[in-house]
């Protein structure tokens, strides 16, 4: 949305094309008749003096509509900000688009299975030192620390103590022997989370 009008309930949007956002779009509903088609936007929406949107064509801005609402929710976006804390864009998964949770999700699942191999069990080896090395790799592998304490960091946190939860509960959980290993860390640098 790139105006709201609250005593008349619109809201103006500039349109752009799905394949501006995602790259690709294709499968069935990239044919459908009833699909709207603008032009991506290259650039940022330019306003009259009058405060209306102009749109021009040379500097690839998309169409603009207006739309009627019964009840305007208004959600924050968010932006991966990796390159404040050192090592995170090389070391950390982010949480922004669907790929980024599939990674992640794989992720979560090699650090499982590697945990749960007999190689990093204590039972495997017969001096004490082995064991311990063994024991601590199996906690390295699956101690995750979520950095932000905003909405999606909460969120995550708590889901992933409910998998873990599940996942590794006893009597019935596949991995219910890493159940003592499993740690989940939210790392927040303000005062208060906001989730």
């Amino acid at each position: 949305a790139i105006g709201v009008d609250v005593q008349n309930k619109k809201v103006q949007v500039q349109l752009t094309s799905l394949s501006t956002v995602t790259g690709a779009f294709k499968g069935v509903a990239s044919n459908a008749p009833c699909r709207l088609d603008p032009e991506p936007v290259l650039t940022s929406v330019v306003y009259d003096d009058d405060g209306s949107v102009r749109r021009d064509k040379r500097m690839g801005a998309g169409d603009v509509i207006e739309l009627n609402y019964d009840h305007l929710l208004v959600t924050v976006g968010t932006a991966s900000r990796s390159s404040i804390v050192p090592g995170a864009k090389e070391h950390c998964f982010n949480l922004k688009t669907s790929q980024d949770s599939k990674r992640l999700r794989t992720a979560i699942g090699e650090a499982l299975e590697f945990a749960a191999r007999p190689d990093v069990q204590e039972f495997y080896y017969p001096d004490e030192n082995s064991r311990m090395r063994a024991r601590e790799e199996r906690r390295r592998r699956l101690r995750i620390a979520v950095v932000g304490g905003g909405p999606t960091g909460v969120e995550l946190s708590g889901e992933l103590c409910d998998f873990f939860a599940q996942v590794c509960r006893f009597p019935d959980g596949a991995y219910q022997r890493l159940r003592e290993d499993v740690e989940v860390i939210l790392v927040h640098g303000g005062v208060e989370l906001s989730g």
